[in-house]
């Protein structure tokens, strides 16, 4: 992975590095810093997509709960919230797909992004 100069400024300034591009040394140091960042976006999406994926289980066992009581209260307590299931596990899941393309195609969008955020 390649890393522009200006993002690794951006990244440096972030941690309150002052930067001396004169020094061998800085450049891999900062390569593995936005390494680092990239590594932890990537792990932490999939934790959310597992979390995603949790929510839409339980919506699919609550249907299938609510539909075997034959209770239409239950039934119609049971919509609700599968439908508020549903539609959290699909938009965690497919935000943080989103976040693991970005880690791949462009590693300097998820540190700036990561910047900024901080």
């Amino acid at each position: 992975m390649t890393i522009n100069e200006q993002t690794l400024q951006e990244l440096a300034k972030q941690f309150g590095l002052a930067l001396d591009w004169s020094n061998e040394n800085i450049i891999p140091y900062l390569q593995d810093l936005a390494q680092r960042v990239i590594t932890y976006e990537f792990r932490s999406s999939i934790f959310w997509i597992v979390i995603g994926a949790i929510f839409i289980l339980i919506g699919i066992i609550v249907t299938v709960l609510a539909i075997g009581s034959g209770d239409e209260n239950i039934m119609g307590m049971a919509c609700i919230a599968v439908i508020i299931l549903w539609f959290a596990g699909i938009w965690i899941v497919g935000a943080q797909i989103n976040d693991i393309i970005l880690c791949g195609t462009l590693p300097e969008k998820i540190i700036l992004r990561y910047i900024q955020t901080k």
